[in-house]
């Protein structure tokens, strides 16, 4: 390593070196990059990794990480990442500082190892760029949840950023973390669509990643690469519930890429023009089932066949699976026997919870057939949540698992 280390070192310079006037445009550009970055350093704790060991020791942070002898060492087999990559899973950086085009021609410059990319790209966004530098901050993605892209591609996990009230014109910004399953040999372009109920597509953007500079044939086997999608609501667009499917295609023969539940995979339902029918005035219920969800409000509908009930939910916060709802008819006098049901995904699958977007209401409505033999009397109607996969329920705060609704009494 002692050998080694100061010969990178001179290779370095010498790559960067090429003439005097070359040098004096590098320097220059450096001490107006350094100058910019001395205000954001002096408000940012470490620990911070920067491509130019230089600009933490000049600012006073601390240098516990030397990229290029670090990576070149790495590239060979001599050194263990599971420091520098554990920093990266975990977001405990404040800042990462990288030069430009370090991260599109990762072979080129070969200042990090395209394993501590990935993980940089999975884990941060990219925040700002200050002269020659590229900083990138913590960012966790909202959703990580694997689907795979045929047998080339696979999502990672995305983020989405919309309003709770979305209207035409308004803007949808998507953030994506794809991974190459194996060497590519295509460039594939990668699209985000905002379709309608009936599958018409509204809004699209349909690109190779980085405005196709860094394609996919470009990836590394595993390499997980950060994208970002713009969609905006067309003016003309009709109030309803829309979805945002995301997927890859070959731009030469425009045929998609399989996902693993069809060719596209679905990362949003969005509610434009209040189509999501939360307006109307429900009679208030204020219980909360676990730590994030909310039901709001509550209306019941009988009549000799049926009970129609609208539910009014929310949540605080992304959700990570998608619950079932139920909704028993009980004889109490009887030992809480359930008499009629409706267990259902909200809105019969077309709104799991883990798209639920925090602050937006989603009224859900159920109805419940009602045996013909049915004897009149007064009936108990119970509402709560569970996991399909496991059959446990949500709890209240009182620690029971459902919440009773009104009797209902049926002549």
């Amino acid at each position: 390593y002692k050998a080694v280390a100061p010969l990178l070192l001179l290779v370095q310079i010498g790559l960067m070196w090429h003439t005097p006037q070359a040098a004096g445009r590098y320097l220059q550009l450096t001490r107006k990059s350094n100058e910019g970055m001395a205000p954001i350093l002096a408000i940012t704790p470490d620990p911070i990794i920067s491509e130019d060991m230089g600009l933490l020791v000049t600012n006073d942070k601390v240098l516990d990480y030397y990229s290029f002898q670090n990576s070149q060492l790495a590239r060979a087999g001599r050194w263990d990442q599971s420091w520098e990559l554990g920093q990266l899973r975990d977001r405990n950086l404040s800042l990462v500082v990288l030069e430009r085009g370090t991260r599109l021609d990762v072979d080129y410059y070969q200042r990090f190892t395209r394993e501590f990319l990935s993980e940089l790209d999975r884990n941060y966004r990219h925040a700002e760029t200050v002269g020659k530098y590229e900083v990138y901050e913590p960012d966790p993605l909202q959703h990580e949840r694997r689907a795979g892209f045929g047998k080339e591609l696979a999502l990672v996990g995305w983020s989405l950023h919309a309003s709770p009230e979305l209207r035409p014109g308004e803007t949808i910004s998507l953030t994506v973390v794809w991974q190459a399953q194996q060497r590519l040999a295509i460039g594939y372009t990668a699209f985000a669509h905002l379709v309608d109920a009936n599958g018409r597509g509204w809004a699209g953007d349909d690109h190779q990643p980085h405005g196709g500079v860094y394609p996919t044939s470009a990836w590394g086997p595993g390499e997980m690469v950060r994208d970002n999608f713009i969609l905006t609501v067309p003016s003309e667009a009709t109030p309803g519930l829309y979805e945002v499917h995301i997927g890859w295609y070959d731009s030469s023969t425009g045929e998609r890429l399989p996902s693993d539940d069809g060719s596209t995979f679905r990362v949003a339902v969005l509610p434009v023009g209040r189509a999501a029918g939360a307006t109307e005035p429900l009679k208030p219920a204020g219980a909360r089932f676990g730590e994030l969800i909310s039901l709001q409000g509550y209306d019941l509908e009988t009549d000799p066949e049926a009970i129609r009930v609208r539910l009014r939910w929310s949540t605080e916060d992304h959700l990570d699976t998608d619950y079932t709802i139920f909704l028993h008819m009980i004889d109490a006098e009887s030992g809480g026997q359930v008499l009629a049901q409706s267990d259902a995904p909200p809105l019969s699958g077309r709104w799991p919870t883990s798209l639920w977007l925090p602050g937006t209401a989603v009224d859900d409505v159920h109805v419940i057939p009602l045996p013909s033999d049915l004897p009149p009397g007064a009936y108990e109607l119970l509402v709560g949540l569970y996991d399909p996969t496991t059959g446990e329920r949500l709890d209240l705060a009182d620690g029971s698992d459902a919440l009773p609704l009104p009797r209902i009494n049926l002549p």
